[in-house]
């Protein structure tokens, strides 16, 4: 099994600490003085020293861009600002925990299908030679495998990011995919919620919690087109209507939030929201994975037989 990456390993040792109640920049000293890879120490001795300044942790973090996010930031600062500073760190930690599960698994699955089809590909230039002269068999031997092994690599790059650091281009692009832009859109309704529960039950008013939540749930394509929703929340509007208007959250969500609406039990009914997609989330990205295999052995296969093909015509 890997390391855990240096971020999360930070956010739970920092969470662990604030729970006993050492203050911030002893805790982060706490943190200098183990063992650091290089290019983390760097960042966290100069937000050590930013916070011995007197600045918050997270404006200290938002001088390092390198290892600290938007993502990240806007957790912080949300915990900062509802004095529940270990709950959001705890949550970071978990979410980047996931996330690197993730896409473990993910490489994990696709590596042996790569291998092979690299393997059957080192013929490949033996084959074009072969069928030079018969155009229908050089696509079929010689394009669409190749074609489809491209189509392998590009999935497998595009399936880690369902989840993690991507710009907004490729949030948006990820987004329009089939299949993919569906898991990717479950992935974000899953911590929207969990976000917005936490912001709700700390006592940040609803429009600032829903701003705070789609810049802390990871995808920032589905983060500025629910965004704008906050500002009908301003006027006095519903949270189910204002969301149900952007038109990009299940209406499974949608309903349960004008059901909590109604009842005044909102902020349970979040976390029941955060647990339904949580679970549709992993259905979602079992079938992708099990497609994937399937799509992978297929494209192995075909490969091969065509070669095989040629190496006995």
């Amino acid at each position: 099994m890997s390391e855990p990456a240096p971020q999360s390993l930070f956010y739970r040792q920092m969470a662990t600490q604030l729970g006993a109640g050492v203050p911030v920049n002893e805790a982060l000293a706490a943190l200098l003085q183990q063992s650091q890879p290089r290019f983390f120490r760097e960042s966290l001795t100069a937000v050590s020293a930013s916070v011995l300044r007197g600045d918050s942790l997270n404006r200290a973090m938002a001088a390092c861009p390198r290892h600290f996010t938007a993502f990240h930031l806007a957790m912080v600062a949300a915990g900062e600002r509802s004095g529940d500073l270990v709950l959001a760190l705890r949550r970071l930690a978990e979410h980047l925990e996931e996330e690197q599960s993730f896409r473990r698994e993910i490489r994990r699955e696709l590596f042996s299908s790569k291998l092979t089809m690299a393997f059957a590909l080192l013929f490949w230039p033996v084959v074009l030679a072969r069928f030079a002269g018969n155009p229908v068999l050089l696509v079929l031997v010689g394009v669409l495998p190749l074609l489809l092994f491209g189509l392998l690599l590009l999935v497998g790059a595009v399936l880690p990011r369902l989840s993690g650091r991507s710009t907004l281009w490729e949030d948006r692009l990820i987004c329009g995919l089939p299949v993919l832009g569906r898991t990717a859109s479950l992935i974000w309704q899953t911590h929207f919620a969990r976000n917005l529960s936490f912001l709700y039950h700390a006592g940040i008013s609803l429009p600032e919690a829903v701003r705070w939540s789609c810049d802390a749930s990871g995808n920032a394509y589905l983060a500025g087109r629910t965004r704008v929703c906050a500002v009908r929340l301003d006027r006095g509007e519903g949270l189910a209507g204002a969301l149900e208007s952007v038109g990009l959250l299940d209406p499974v969500m949608v309903t349960m939030l004008k059901t909590g609406e109604k009842t005044g039990n909102f902020e349970e009914v979040l976390d029941k929201a955060a647990e339904h997609f949580r679970l549709m989330t992993g259905v979602a990205l079992h079938q992708l994975k099990a497609a994937l295999g399937l799509a992978a052995v297929l494209s192995v296969g075909l490969c091969v037989g065509l070669i095989m093909v040629a190496a006995y015509a």
